[in-house]
């Protein structure tokens, strides 16, 4: 990532609530949004959808989570690059062995309906908890 980009952050409500109790941290969902844009994919869906596999501590990354996220970048023609990253689903390896190209297709229509709501309606959406902000450098709080 270029030096003066702008990152955000955000997980969906049911995905918080799946963190939470897998103890899937925002420390572990910063860690694999660093190695994706280091590029470090383990499967990219096309139109900014990937999968990370994410270690479990202990129990390493071939038995560890699996996330996919959503990643939308804005480019100004200024100093300045705007991404905004969305962590659509997270399972570990022992509740789900993969992802069909069904529910590949859904969460590809979810984000995008997402990324294309206006700034007004994307504020309405986190100030509702629908959307959590994960806050870099913060622990940020589990919504319910």
């Amino acid at each position: 990532m270029g030096k003066n980009t702008i990152r955000e952050i955000y997980k969906l409500k049911s995905v918080a609530r799946w963190a939470k109790k897998s103890s899937f941290s925002d420390e572990n969902l910063l860690s694999a949004i660093y190695e994706l844009e280091a590029g470090l994919v383990d499967a990219d869906y096309g139109e900014g959808m990937f999968k990370k596999r994410v270690e479990i501590p202990g129990r390493g990354k071939s038995a560890g989570w699996r996330i996919v996220l959503a990643k939308r970048e804005v480019v100004d023609n200024g100093p300045e690059q705007f991404v905004r990253w969305l962590l659509l689903l997270g399972f570990s390896k022992h509740e789900q062995d993969n992802i069909k190209q069904h529910e590949v297709d859904k969460l590809k229509t979810l984000a995008k309906g997402i990324f294309d709501l206006s700034d007004c309606d994307f504020d309405k959406a986190v100030s509702n908890g629908l959307l959590i902000k994960v806050i870099e450098g913060e622990t940020a709080s589990e919504e319910e």
